[in-house]
């Protein structure tokens, strides 16, 4: 395994998120969505996001990846050693 592009952004569990990690977003019980969410995680610009983990060859839109909404945030899966 390799070391992957760092985002320098932790979940909320201290594990450190990565360009191409899928990251689920756990939405609460009372919430008006379908439950949790996957996402994955890319770089546009000096900016990352997060695009809906179906989606393919995206290289630009999504949620833009910030401190705030990491700390909702955990990685399920990832290709990287953590650290």
């Amino acid at each position: 395994m390799e070391e992957g592009v760092r985002t320098n952004f932790v979940d909320k569990t201290g594990r450190r998120i990565h360009v191409g990690d899928i990251v689920q977003h756990r939405l609460g019980k009372f919430g008006k969505s379908s439950g949790p969410q996957n996402f994955k995680v890319i770089q546009f610009g000096k900016n990352y996001h997060l695009i809906p983990e179906s989606r393919v060859d995206v290289t630009y839109g999504g949620i833009l990846l910030k401190k705030q909404l990491c700390e909702h945030l955990v990685v399920v899966r990832s290709e990287y050693v953590p650290h």
